[in-house]
């Protein structure tokens, strides 16, 4: 690079002149020459943050769902009782007591994963 100073060139690294001293890329004025600069847009994938979200919609539908069922074993349960033991059987209360429990924990994951797909797609878009 030619100093703007005394005129000598300098080896292509060097910020200051190896002959007088003075910084290199600056002209006579001391105001250092406009380069252009071309800054590109990051991109945004958006892709795994949506199918996150929409991983988390079908876990809390398939949770949704198993509640439905469980509900309506409950229910059929309940009206089918034998007269001689009209509260059922345990049996069949801790089945329907398990798919409920397991229906809130598959809506529970899902609005988990739901919520993360959230917050990635929000900082992505950011």
């Amino acid at each position: 690079m030619r100093c703007g100073n005394c005129g000598r060139v300098s080896s292509d690294g060097a910020l200051f002149c190896e002959s007088c001293g003075s910084r290199l890329g600056m002209s006579q004025y001391g105001m250092m020459p406009v380069q252009p600069m071309s800054i590109e847009p990051a991109k945004k994938d958006i892709k795994t943050p949506l199918a996150i979200l929409i991983l988390g919609i079908v876990i809390i539908i398939v949770g949704v769902i198993i509640y439905a069922w469980a509900i309506s074993n409950a229910v059929h349960g309940f009206t089918d009782t034998d007269p001689n033991d009209p509260f059922g059987s345990m049996d069949h209360f801790m089945a329907d007591a398990s798919l409920m429990m397991a229906s809130y924990a598959a809506m529970a994951i899902g609005g988990i994963v739901f919520l993360v797909g959230l917050i990635l797609l929000i900082m992505k878009m950011v």
